[in-house]
């Protein structure tokens, strides 16, 4: 309530007015530019087009071809520039799905293009394109490459729409059978420019974290001290470097969300069971196992971070859910050099999702072996 009370007056009185003469301006200067400089008018204006729309100010642009349209039949500007944008959004989209590692993006970018491609651009250009300059630059290049194609060949619109595959009958001309090809001709061109150099220039952002930017300095072997017999051992279930959660780059865990604990940095492709345990749950994605020890300690590991992307990819999980296990006993492979290799920072939460029944004594960062005590546990009613 208290957005809608701040953004929609502010909308309503000042950045819609605003926006809107704003549009207005430039639209009298690109009528200006076609004036002068006819074709070329067409691919400039196709190439500033994402930054118009995303602004609103492309509806400056509607009373003008509405009125060609009405007055003289036809109209040269604004619905082939739109054309060629429309159709480079879509170029844009299948190159970043085919580029990108990540399956919610590219699955995004599919649905995306499809959309563009039929005339609907806000999906790909809020969701895909303006986020991603790279992919930006794609939409820019084959939009002007295409403008200047229908531009040059002086494609006539005869219906108002937003073009695409689905409107492409609004470029029938009864006088003149070759504007319908040369429409296509301009559609193909603007697909193919904005596939070409969004694919060879877009490069996917690094997920935070990433394997070789979450390096940890030599370290020392980790040790826990202080430890009485009322404690019980958590051994490590890597061979690796203990590091405290708070280095993890993920708040769910860094932050103490899901409970406390500590992490290991992998060496090896192997994890074995902390504690001896029931196992509650495999994941299907196979990255995480949730278990039961037997003092009542929930704990929960979490092998890399973001590898839920992974669908499973390089894990062998060697339990089922409600296997008893032992510490020490093998719960899982995973193929370490494909995971990084796919970009995943490996540090591997192991947290105690109950954390708030129990008193944790935790070791000191450094290396650890498999089976190396990473932290102690007392139920806080017993070390009351």
């Amino acid at each position: 309530m208290v957005c809608f009370v701040v953004v929609v007056p502010m909308a309503m009185l000042v950045l819609g007015p605003l926006g809107y003469n704003v549009g207005k301006v430039l639209t009298t200067v690109i009528l200006f530019a076609y004036d002068k400089l006819g074709w070329l008018a067409v691919g400039l204006l196709a190439a500033i087009l994402p930054f118009m729309i995303s602004m609103g100010m492309h509806k400056a642009l509607v009373p003008y071809a509405v009125t060609s349209i009405s007055e003289m039949g036809e109209e040269l500007l604004y619905m082939p520039a739109s054309l060629a944008h429309n159709i480079s959004e879509g170029g844009a989209c299948f190159a970043v799905a085919l580029k990108s590692k990540d399956e919610q993006l590219r699955s995004a970018a599919i649905s995306a293009g499809i959309s563009a491609v039929f005339g609907i651009t806000e999906p790909a250009l809020y969701g895909v394109t303006i986020q991603r300059k790279r992919a930006l630059y794609g939409v820019v290049a084959g939009s002007f490459v295409g403008g200047l194609t229908v531009g040059l060949t002086g494609l006539k619109a005869f219906v108002a729409m937003g073009p695409g595959l689905a409107g492409m009958a609004m470029f029938v001309d009864v006088n003149n059978a070759k504007n319908i090809v040369w429409a296509f001709v301009g559609f193909g061109v603007s697909l193919l420019v904005s596939f070409a150099v969004t694919f060879l220039i877009y490069k996917e952002d690094e997920p935070a974290g990433k394997a070789e930017n979450a390096q940890v300095p030599d370290m020392q072997e980790a040790t826990l001290q202080g430890l009485t017999s009322a404690d019980s051992v958590v051994a490590s279930p890597l061979q690796g470097t203990l590091i405290d959660l708070s280095q993890v780059h993920d708040e769910v865990f860094s932050d103490g969300i899901l409970g406390d604990g500590m992490a290991v940095v992998p060496e090896t492709g192997e994890l074995f069971a902390p504690v001896d345990a029931v196992i509650d749950t495999v994941f299907d994605t196979k990255h995480v196992i949730s278990m039961v020890a037997d003092n009542g300690a929930e704990l929960l590991i979490h092998v890399g971070m973001d590898t839920v992307k992974l669908d499973g990819r390089f894990f062998e999980p060697h339990v089922k859910n409600g296997e008893k296990v032992k510490a020490g006993q093998l719960l899982m492979k995973f193929d370490l050099a494909e995971i990084k290799k796919e970009g995943y920072e490996m540090a591997t939460p192991i947290v105690v999702t109950n954390s708030d029944e129990y008193v944790i004594k935790k070791a000191a960062n450094g290396k650890v072996k498999t089976g190396s005590p990473i932290f102690g546990l007392k139920r806080k009613e017993e070390s009351e």
